[in-house]
């Protein structure tokens, strides 16, 4: 435990995981703001009739705020164990001359 705070050592498999994590929750980002972005356009230029589309258009934009919510907690704590990882010591990496 030679980093601050003393959290539990970081390792390549729980970076990955959580890299991954972070990827997915940025696309889903991404193409929900593409999605509303969309919708915003059909419903400006084209007006749909649908009983649906009054209720469906906005739920992009309703989503939003928590995906962007998700990834900046993931996208956190990623950075978080990036920079814990930096103050790893390997066993016996300071006992030999380089």
């Amino acid at each position: 435990m030679n980093r601050p705070g003393g959290h539990a050592p970081t390792t390549r498999a729980t970076t990955e995981r959580l890299t991954r994590a972070v990827r997915w929750a940025e696309r889903l980002l991404c193409w929900t703001l593409a999605a509303g972005l969309a919708a915003a356009a059909v419903e400006a230029l084209v007006r749909p009739g649908a009983a649906w589309w009054r209720a469906g258009w906005p739920v992009p934009w309703w989503l939003l705020p928590g995906w962007a919510a998700l990834w900046a907690m993931l996208r956190a704590r990623q950075k978080r164990w990036l920079r814990a990882a930096r103050y790893d010591v390997p066993e016996g990496g300071f006992d030999r001359a380089a």
